[in-house]
């Protein structure tokens, strides 16, 4: 499992087994929230429990939690952290073989979420771009090809977004400077497009954007015109108002497209961007952007 909801999940379930082993026994794990602790799950006892807030003084005192308990009377408790406590409780006292089951349930829980934790820190550090924590190139085009896969054609959209002159700002501004500037140009990239749409730094000044659930043809020129005018807007370096700008070519999936297909147009696009004068955007046309031996257009 790599998700810490499955591990409590299967946490509680072993739990609730254990319950239905040994009737006249309940669980209880208590964690700490913004007004103290409460009851983050149980078994053995009503669903109206989750939630409850309970006194701080169960810590030192667990047979205080019969109050929200009814029938069950005797409690034990291990504090796990400051934050989490489990606590085993009974009609009658509790043998100590069962409460060291479920007291092995609790730290199996978090020993699962202490790796699935590190696992999506390592995940991320593998998948996200150190500079800008925009996603690298290759989970970039993982969701590219999960995307082509599912959504409709006309629905989705590829824009390959080039800084313009950057190297001018790297050789003015030092390589310091040229970092800041990404950093605030890609937090720009990233705020485009809503929850369907998926920036990523492909390397040094270019970036790409990743358009999904789109209504109608017209929505990724939108974007892309937006992101332009955003991307031209000036940037405070030290005491420097710097200003950029980028070319954007667009592609549009359609039917049986490759993720290299839709790749090459989107890249031909922001070329031809160039070639027009920069700070353009520019839509990939079959008929434009293709000679009669269909050559792609030169890199300008």
């Amino acid at each position: 499992m790599t998700d810490v909801e499955s591990v409590r999940r299967t946490g509680i379930e072993a739990a609730r087994e254990i319950v239905r082993l040994t009737p006249g026994v309940a669980f209880v794990v208590l964690r700490r929230g913004p007004a103290g602790l409460y009851v983050h799950n149980a078994a053995g006892l009503p669903d109206e429990v989750l939630g409850v807030a309970v006194p701080e003084t169960v810590v030192a005192d667990p047979q205080l939690i019969a109050a929200f308990t009814g029938r069950f009377r005797h409690w034990r408790i291990e504090t796990v952290s400051d934050d989490l406590h489990s606590l085993v409780g009974g009609i009658k006292p509790v043998q100590r073989d069962i409460a060291d089951a479920f007291w092995l349930i609790s730290h199996q829980v978090i020993l699962g979420e202490t790796a699935c934790r590190s696992h999506a820190e390592l995940d991320y550090q593998a998948n996200h771009d150190d500079l800008t924590g925009l996603p690298t190139r290759a989970k970039f085009f993982k969701e590219l090809r999960e995307a082509l896969r599912l959504g409709p054609p006309g629905t989705v959209a590829l824009l390959q977004i080039d800084l313009d002159d950057f190297k001018q700002v790297n050789d003015t501004y030092g390589h310091a400077g040229g970092d800041d500037l990404l950093v605030e140009l890609a937090g720009r990239i990233g705020q485009a497009g809503g929850a369907g749409a998926l920036a990523a730094r492909l390397g040094g000044d270019e970036f790409a954007l990743l358009l999904t659930g789109l209504t109608h043809s017209g929505a990724a020129q939108q974007v892309a015109s937006e992101r332009c005018a955003a991307l031209s807007e000036p940037v405070t370096l030290g005491s420097a108002a710097v200003r950029v700008g980028a070319s954007i070519g667009i592609a549009l999936a359609d039917v049986g497209l490759t993720p290299d297909e839709l790749t090459r147009r989107a890249d031909i696009a922001m070329y031809a961007a160039k070639v027009r004068g920069k700070h353009q955007v520019e839509r990939f046309d079959p008929a434009r952007h293709q000679d009669r031996g269909g050559d792609r257009l030169q890199h300008a």
